[in-house]
């Protein structure tokens, strides 16, 4: 380990944690902090937006505001968050890392947890401990951040699937594997070698390429049913991907079926 690496945490500070239940239907407007935050969300949803972006986190997320980050927060009445919140000072704090992530493994739960009630103990080494402990919660959060679900493809193709018929947006995508929309499409690009968006359009095509094979719905049908605005936007889509328009492969299925 070189010596940069062994001070990554050095400057590592708590300023305040405790546990937080927000009040329903709570907005709070774009403001930023001289210092970094992290919540992580125990129960409901709590929806913040970031760079005109909006965001929303659940039960098991992980939100960090690195310093002078603008933001804003706004809970939805029907289910207002619960989180363990704490205020810190970390003089390296790398510069990329993503708005959230999530606890799979439940460390994170299990270190916040040792940092708050130790936090507001006035046993021996207290501070000394939560600086410790501060510095695991970071550690996971980066090694979190840079080691993406196994199942993280997987999980996009069955979304993509469960709402083929329906406009799917990058936001949408990147909440369903609970990442931050930028981290996601590097993220994603660096996996399969193309991006979410061209995965969708893929998959889209895919599943027209097969019900025009095996069924005898109307094409402009088949458009609607997985995705596209029109006819003519399928078989954009399907010279694109697979040089070839729906009525050609039509006409190859008929001939098949005449032979």
């Amino acid at each position: 380990m070189s010596k940069s690496n062994k001070n990554f945490f050095f400057g590592v500070r708590p300023l305040l944690c405790w546990y937080w239940k927000s009040p329903a239907a709570r907005i709070t407007e774009h403001h930023c902090h001289w210092h970094s935050e992290l919540l992580l969300l125990t129960r409901g949803t709590y929806e913040y937006e970031v760079k005109k972006s909006k965001y929303a986190a659940h039960t098991g997320d992980c939100v960090l505001y690195t310093p002078r980050l603008a933001h804003s927060e706004e809970n939805p009445p029907e289910d207002p968050p619960e989180f363990y919140h704490i205020k810190f000072v970390w003089s390296h704090i790398p510069r990329k890392l993503p708005l959230q992530v999530h606890d799979r493994d439940g460390r994170l739960k299990l270190f916040v947890s040792w940092l708050h009630d130790r936090y507001w103990s006035d046993m021996q080494f207290s501070y000394e401990y939560c600086c410790g402990c501060l510095a695991a919660i970071l550690g996971e959060f980066m090694r979190l951040s840079t080691n993406p679900e196994p199942n993280l493809v997987k999980a996009t193709h069955a979304f993509v699937l469960k709402h083929i018929s329906q406009p799917i947006t990058l936001s949408q995508m990147a909440e369903n594997v609970h990442l931050n929309k930028y981290y996601f499409v590097r993220l994603y690009k660096s996996l399969t070698g193309i991006s979410p968006m061209q995965e969708v359009r893929r998959i889209r095509v895919a599943h027209a390429r097969n019900l025009i094979m095996t069924s005898s719905m109307p094409l402009k049908a088949i458009a609607a049913e997985v995705g596209f605005s029109s006819e003519s936007a399928l078989s954009h889509a399907m010279r694109k991907y697979d040089h070839i328009n729906p009525m050609q492969l039509r006409s190859k299925k008929t001939r098949k079926g005449e032979k």
